[in-house]
């Protein structure tokens, strides 16, 4: 990267999926975080949406523009959006999650009539370039061991969403434990039993400066605040890099 990050993929792709519902509309929800006003006075779609997805806003307001639909955007981290269709989200058209496991999870009445996935974006290791420099990190390979040294010998902390709050935070900690295990197949219970990976997990886990219940509000932390490195979307850490 051109500026202040080097980033480096350590887990596989999440999707992000445009979820439609089979929710009725009420008339006086919450106030959205954002909306995006159609030019032909057309239908309003209310979309309950993960933070992340903010990003988007530039492709939002042309759609709207083009459609003549108004969308109105309300921002939750992943396991609010999955209490939220627990309880019915009777105030949401859509809902756009990071993954489509809060759907699972969440949809237990099963309104949910329609799903597709948008796109895809890798969960990465972010870390301020001149650090990175220092560290011997960039222009070779890089391993979670790697970082945990770096955490240990006290020269690198970082950042990360909540892995019981976001998807960003849940799918870096699953990550985590597959790079600290050398696994490609699926986790077993023997495997979480290990006393080497509770032991490996707690060193890299001791690294955590700060955490946030949003990806989105962890990258606006980072930028306002004198942190080393950040675990987040890739699309996130490009944004934050620009």
């Amino acid at each position: 990267m051109k500026k202040s990050f080097f980033a480096r993929l350590f887990t596989t792709m999440f999707l992000s999926s445009f979820i439609l519902c089979g929710c009725s509309t009420a008339e006086n929800g919450n106030s959205a975080d954002e909306r995006y006003s159609g030019n032909f006075n057309g239908e309003t779609i209310k979309i309950l949406s993960g933070s992340e997805n903010k990003e988007l806003s530039d492709i939002l307001d042309e759609c709207a523009d083009e459609t003549g639909v108004t969308i109105e955007m309300t921002y939750q981290g992943s396991v609010d959006i999955m209490h939220t269709l627990q309880s019915g989200a009777e105030e949401y058209d859509a809902v756009w999650p990071a993954s489509s496991l809060w759907i699972s999870l969440g949809d237990t009445a099963h309104k949910v009539k329609y799903n597709t996935s948008v796109y895809t974006t890798p969960v990465v290791f972010g870390i301020r370039r001149s650090l990175a420099q220092q560290l011997g990190f960039v222009g070779t390979e890089v391993s979670v061991g790697d970082i945990s040294d770096a955490i240990q010998t006290g020269q690198l902390s970082f950042c990360m969403t909540s892995a019981t709050q976001s998807n960003s935070g849940a799918s870096a900690y699953i990550g985590f434990l597959y790079a600290l295990l050398g696994k490609t197949d699926a986790l077993t219970e023997s495997d979480l039993e290990s006393e080497s990976l509770k032991r490996d997990i707690s060193r890299l886990l001791s690294g955590i400066d700060r955490s946030s219940g949003s990806s989105d509000w962890l990258k606006d932390m980072f930028l306002a605040g004198n942190f080393d490195a950040m675990v987040n979307y890739e699309c996130l850490i490009i944004d934050a890099n620009q």
